[in-house]
């Protein structure tokens, strides 16, 4: 008994691309007519039906006899699921190098920030060792600290840790916040050498 016999349907094989094209494209043996219905029902994505193909071209319904020997000859629910897949590529892509710059314009704008603070702390740094009568030639240095020690330090840590993080330094990091000076020690330090200079 063969295979229509049996009520089984027969499977056709898979269409392949013609040379230099992709399935969605053009292939031989297709009129424009039959390329344009193919394009419609293409673009309708996921909810797409050949019922609404014969809608938008304006035909009887009696034409969606037409438009399945169409589909069946030209293989294009196979096509479609190659351009489905195909498009979803192209917006992964597109959501991956979206992401890819918005993490650029992260680390610009964290890198400017890491620097603003630590130009800030070293102003503050050079004041203080200007007042211990250290000799410190730039003359905006010689006004009163407006932060103590241990700002100072806490804005150097965080912005050391800043910049590192955004350099993909994480070890470095961790070197650093291991081997830092204690705060209070660093503020005890220099009030000594303040009441020592000011002796």
């Amino acid at each position: 008994m063969g295979a229509q016999g049996s009520g089984r349907k027969l499977r056709t094989a898979p269409m392949l691309a013609a040379e230099g094209t992709e399935l969605w494209e053009m292939q031989p043996g297709e009129t424009e007519i039959s390329f344009r219905a193919f394009c419609l029902y293409r673009d309708m994505g996921a909810d797409r039906r050949l019922h609404d193909v014969v809608k938008v071209l304006g035909k009887r319904e009696n034409y969606r006899v037409q438009i399945c020997k169409w589909s069946s000859d030209h293989h294009w629910v196979q096509r479609v699921r190659a351009w489905d897949s195909h498009q979803d590529k192209l917006a992964c892509a597109a959501v991956l190098e979206a992401k890819q710059e918005a993490a650029k314009q992260m680390v610009k704008r964290h890198l400017l920030i890491s620097e603003h603070l630590q130009s800030m702390a070293s102003v503050e740094l050079m004041r203080w060792i200007r007042r211990l009568k250290i000799d410190v030639p730039n003359p905006d240095f010689s006004r009163k600290p407006r932060l103590g020690p241990k700002t100072i330090q806490m804005l150097l840590d965080y912005a050391i840790k800043l910049e590192r993080l955004n350099r993909d330094e994480p070890e470095s990091i961790q070197e650093v916040r291991d081997k830092k000076l204690d705060p209070d020690l660093l503020e005890q330090r220099i009030k000594h050498l303040l009441g020592a200079r000011e002796d």
